[in-house]
């Protein structure tokens, strides 16, 4: 299985967002991929601030909600993974044989935002930001020149 999440605004100016959580198999071709129709939804991630009514969360309490609405959506994926996968009588030239098929996540497809939200890292996505990558030592501001040299890590 492979997992794409990745955050798009739900509005006009981009204000209200939401972040579908989409899976295709693995074994599908990348040009069968790239079709709509290749892809599912394990359900949405939503930005709780939206719901505060004075819109300041707690330090870090974004990246706590993203976690639990991720460990939600793939509750019943991971108890599959838990009761040995799923039994099933796959038949192959005339013979029937009962299998426990697994079903892992092979990789996670996400944006630096998401990605970093992923893996538990707290970050700034702006142009107050003090470098453009976890590589490059560019900062934000001058990531437009193209005379800038990066020093890389």
């Amino acid at each position: 299985m492979i997992v794409c999440i990745d955050k798009t605004a739900i509005d006009f100016v981009g204000k209200y967002t939401i972040q579908p959580v989409s899976y295709s198999c693995a074994i599908f071709p990348g040009k069968v991929r790239r079709k709509p129709e290749a892809w599912g939804h394990l359900g949405y991630i939503h930005d709780m601030t939206d719901f505060l009514t004075d819109k300041r969360a707690p330090r870090g309490q974004n990246l706590r909600d993203f976690h639990f609405q991720l460990n939600a959506i793939f509750k019943e994926l991971s108890s599959i993974h838990e009761k040995n996968g799923i039994e099933m009588e796959l038949s192959f030239f005339g013979k029937t044989k009962q299998v426990n098929v697994h079903v892992p996540i092979c990789f996670i497809i996400g944006d630096c935002e998401g990605s970093d939200k992923l893996c538990g890292k707290y970050g700034t996505h702006s142009t107050l930001s003090s470098r453009i990558s976890r590589v490059c030592n560019c900062p934000a501001r001058l990531a437009d020149d193209p005379k800038i040299k990066c020093v890389w890590n």
